[in-house]
């Protein structure tokens, strides 16, 4: 949660508005599904940023982490 709440502060630094964020979950699909599109997001992410290296590291950083947790889930 802390890495979504550094995302979500350096949108603000280097943006200067709230992020335009709307997410439908439905509570049958399994967690492994869920992170893998959160996955694919962050890195749309990170390719559609550009240079703002504020929002593109700290991205990089949480798609790392869920990655890890990704790869364990499915293990």
């Amino acid at each position: 949660m802390k890495d979504v709440e550094t995302l979500y502060e350096k949108y603000l630094m280097y943006i200067g508005e709230k992020p335009n964020i709307k997410v439908e979950l439905n509570k049958n699909i399994d967690i492994k599904e869920i992170l893998k599109e959160i996955i694919d997001l962050e890195k749309k992410l990170i390719n559609e940023c550009g240079m703002t290296f504020g929002i593109r590291q700290t991205t990089i950083h949480c798609l790392t982490k869920d990655e890890r947790f990704y790869f364990y889930l499915i293990k």
